[in-house]
C-alpha cells in the first residue's frame, strides 16, 4: 500500500508525433565513461510534458511514420533519461523480458 498525497495517471498507450529518433545511443554510465546502448530507442520530442508521464512506464509506444502515413510501434516507455529525452525499450528486449518473466514463473 501506498500513502501519499498524488494522483497517480496511468495510460494504456503513448503516441508521439513529432519527435527524433536516436537508435545505438551514447550516454555516460555510471563509471563515468561512455557507452553503447543498443536496446533502447532514445525519443526526443517538444510535445509531450516529460514531467506529466508518470504513471506511463510500460506502455506500448507509437511513433507516427511519415513516409507510410502511419503509426508504428516502437516498444514499451521505460523512463525519461538525461536532457529530457524518453527511453524507449526496443519491441525485441521487451517480448525477451516477458518470456523471461514467464518462464521464472514456472520455477
Amino acid at each position: 500500500m501506498v500513502n501519499g498525497n498524488f494522483i497517480e495517471k496511468n495510460s494504456s498507450h503513448l503516441f508521439i508525433q513529432g519527435h527524433s529518433l536516436y537508435n545505438n545511443y551514447k550516454y555516460k554510465n555510471c563509471q563515468g565513461t561512455y557507452s553503447i546502448d543498443t536496446q533502447d530507442y532514445i525519443v526526443a520530442t517538444k510535445e509531450i510534458k516529460l514531467d506529466s508521464l508518470f504513471g506511463y512506464s510500460g506502455s506500448p509506444t507509437f511513433i507516427f511514420n511519415k513516409k507510410r502515413n502511419e503509426w508504428i510501434f516502437i516498444g514499451t516507455f521505460a523512463s525519461t533519461i538525461e536532457d529530457g529525452k524518453m527511453q524507449i525499450i526496443k519491441p525485441l528486449f521487451s517480448s525477451l523480458a516477458a518470456d523471461y518473466a514467464t518462464y521464472m514463473n514456472d520455477f
